[in-house]
């Protein structure tokens, strides 16, 4: 049996002008590691390589942002023309339902990791039901270890994660929908072996907001500091203001973090529900951030 895992090509720039930010969905991998023996698995980026429509696959597994949701329904189209069952998966399927469903032929909503082994024995009966959904979140010791022949060898950098969650529910974010209210850990020795299978590419951490648990980020940065490697993630401005945790991340490897700024106005912030977020204190966030030796990629939002 044989399966094929697409990355969509993204439509504009976005995010595809941060290098260390473009490279294959974390996703894909976790579902290869996930995968029997038995069963061929194939990850296409099609950022990167031509998507090969034309073999013969048992089915098209794609993960689907928002912002790569008119490529993924094209290449759908494409599959589902030659009658290959085509499985929809990530944020867009999972938070926009009526409107993907009509696209493909299965539906994993949320989290992949406890049904894909349903997806699977379903494949195999020829018997692909419409939706899986899983009942509860995945304890993240049960994260796969993904091994690094399932990253293309010429990806800038490979993608790593630690935590998933965040204690913040600001409106505009699909994070805490999708993931929950709050942090859930990934055990820091399963950490490091990750990052040591990894090393020798720059590592981006996908978490939602690295330093969000002071404890856990204090342990696993100081973990980190003797594997001597270079890193980029993600966190919340006001984290800034612990010097130690900054410290910390600069030791180890940080060389800079992506930061969800959205607005200047207090107004604007209270009206998303980025109450947290202090407008009067960003400039001072950011040059915390800078005397620690790390850049800052801020973003922001149009239209208020």
């Amino acid at each position: 049996m044989r399966i094929l895992l697409v990355n969509p090509k993204r439509v504009g720039r976005g995010q595809a002008s941060i290098r260390y930010m473009n490279t294959t969905p974390l996703a894909l991998p976790v579902l290869k590691a996930l995968t029997p023996d038995d069963v061929e698995v194939s990850i296409v980026d099609e950022n990167q390589e031509a998507i090969p429509y034309d073999q013969h696959w048992d089915m098209v597994g794609i993960t689907v942002m928002l912002h790569v949701s008119p490529s993924a329904i094209a290449i759908a189209k494409e599959f589902r023309a030659r009658n290959i069952p085509v499985a929809f998966g990530g944020f867009f399927p999972t938070l926009n339902h009526a409107e993907a469903r009509g696209h493909a032929d299965t539906i994993i909503s949320g989290e992949a990791e406890h049904v894909w082994g349903d997806v699977i024995r379903d494949l195999r009966r020829k018997q692909l039901q419409p939706l899986y959904k899983a009942k509860r979140l995945i304890d993240l010791k049960d994260v796969p270890f993904i091994k690094r022949e399932f990253f293309p060898e010429e990806a800038d950098c490979y993608h790593i994660e630690t935590t998933r969650g965040c204690p913040y529910n600001c409106d505009f974010c699909s994070v805490t929908t999708f993931y929950g209210a709050k942090f859930r850990h990934r055990p820091i020795d399963q950490v490091v072996r990750q990052i040591e299978e990894l090393k020798g590419k720059f590592l981006f951490f996908v978490d939602d907001n690295i330093t969000g648990d002071p404890a856990y980020a204090r342990e696993l940065l100081r973990e980190m500091i003797p594997l001597k490697i270079q890193w980029s993630g993600q966190f919340s401005l006001n984290n800034a203001e612990n010097a130690e945790i900054m410290g910390l991340a600069a030791a180890s490897g940080c060389q800079f973090l992506f930061t969800g700024i959205e607005s200047l106005s207090q107004d604007n912030l209270q009206d998303v529900g980025k109450r947290w977020a202090k407008a009067d204190k960003f400039a001072e966030w950011i040059r915390m951030t800078h005397d620690a030796g790390i850049g800052v990629y801020g973003s922001f939002m149009f239209g208020f």
